[in-house]
């Protein structure tokens, strides 16, 4: 049996009261009882004084959907495998053998936390644009700090947006090789048309932001996304305005309570409790060669040494990256390689990259050793799946017709009459 654990942080529980403006007020159910403290009339929302409480909602509905979509994806891929000390679940093992039922209800799950981050962030802008008003009635017009209020709202609704259908087309399938998904119940959007949106999104985000990093981290995500769509030329112009290596990465934050906020990688890929471990190749890169162990983070597992586990997420609070200026130098060394035929250009890029971890320097450059970098530099951050799908580096010993993404669930498929 799953057990859904929940954290009450601050954060975590305004993404719990943002989400239940969703669900219809009660009062007309049931009378001479007291009004629920973990709900809000959707109407209350249509203030400014509960802006920053909804930017707060959509920013804690990614930290916890952050961890869910990196281990699961990591799970459909030749990253994680369903085993170690505690490997009981049978939603794991579905997924690991590629077999995934849209029944599932890891499944469902998944599809629900990229939902609610989509709607949650789309809610947003439309509540600051169509419905709150700005203006101070005193002063009669907007106020400086009323108008940097609302551009962090624009930013925060059009950035995590255009996550949330970045990793619909990364992560969701309607079937086996179809990636993609809906928005609102409307028509199945294939992943290319997806990774539009989100750029679309993105590019938006980027004129509601004075923030330097934040405008090379937007910039980062949106060359990612071209080079997803194959589009070369797009993704080196973004990246050439991406995240430098003075730049920190942009982290999904957690708040350490009792149960966590971490709970996908903490309590079902690492201490506590294993039931996804690292494929053999991780350990195998750390034996070959030591420094690597800068990067390809790994431990023994507490309850059976012999079994070596992530360490990338040590703790219940460990922050998950987004995105990293490594991230970007692997772009541009991919656009270098395959986009502009450079594979001497794309040496200085991934070179900088594995300097960064004391690895030395590599004296040549393939395509193949551009998707072993990936491997390394990126491991256990999501981007395994999608490097599986766009290169095509599926073992051969898998079943026909096996899953390449998440199944689109059973709910969305139900309640969607497109499908």
């Amino acid at each position: 049996m799953k057990h859904t654990r929940i954290t009450l942080s601050a954060r975590a529980l305004a993404a719990v009261v943002a989400a239940a403006t969703l669900v219809g007020g009660c009062d007309s159910y049931v009378g001479n009882i007291q009004e629920p403290n973990n709900t809000i009339d959707d109407a209350l929302l249509n203030s400014k004084t509960q802006v920053q409480f909804q930017i707060t909602g959509v920013q804690s509905k990614f930290a916890m959907s952050h961890s869910v979509v990196t281990t699961l994806s990591g799970l459909v891929s030749d990253e994680l495998v369903f085993g170690g000390p505690d490997a009981t679940f049978p939603q794991f093992l579905e997924i690991d053998r590629r077999i995934t039922s849209v029944l599932n209800a890891e499944v469902e799950d998944f599809n629900a936390t990229i939902g609610q981050l989509r709607l949650l962030s789309d809610l947003l802008v439309d509540r600051v644009t169509t419905k709150i008003d700005f203006t101070d009635p005193k002063a009669g017009r907007v106020l400086p700090e009323d108008s940097a209020l609302k551009e962090a709202a624009l930013f925060t609704g059009y950035f995590y947006g255009g996550l949330a259908r970045f990793w619909t087309a990364s992560y969701l399938g309607l079937e086996p090789q179809k990636g993609g998904g809906a928005i609102d119940a409307g028509p199945f959007i294939p992943s290319a048309q997806m990774y539009d949106l989100a750029i679309e999104k993105w590019k938006l985000a980027l004129q509601h932001t004075a923030n330097d990093y934040q405008k090379r981290v937007l910039n980062t995500l949106i060359a990612r996304a071209y080079l997803f769509n194959a589009n070369y030329a797009m993704a080196g112009t973004h990246a050439a305005e991406g995240l430098t290596s003075a730049d920190p990465d942009f982290q999904s934050l957690f708040t350490n309570t009792d149960n966590g906020s971490n709970g996908y990688w903490f309590f079902y890929a690492g201490i506590g409790r294993t039931q996804m471990i690292p494929a053999q190749r991780f350990s195998d890169y750390v034996t070959e060669n030591p420094a690597e162990a800068n990067r390809v983070k790994l431990m023994p597992s507490p309850k059976d040494t012999a079994v070596n586990i992530q360490g990338r997420y040590p703790e219940q609070n460990s922050p998950i990256p987004l995105v990293s200026w490594q991230e970007n130098s692997l772009i541009r060394a991919e656009v270098e390689l395959l986009g502009n035929s450079n594979p001497n250009g794309a040496l200085e890029y991934v070179n900088a990259v594995r300097a960064s971890h004391s690895l030395a320097s590599l004296e040549s450059f393939s395509k193949d050793a551009l998707i072993t970098e990936r491997d390394k530099e990126l491991s256990f951050t999501g981007n395994r799946l999608i490097d599986q799908n766009r290169f095509d580096s599926w073992s051969a010993s898998l079943p026909a017709g096996f899953w390449h993404y998440i199944p689109l669930s059973k709910t969305e498929r139900d309640n969607n009459p497109n499908f």
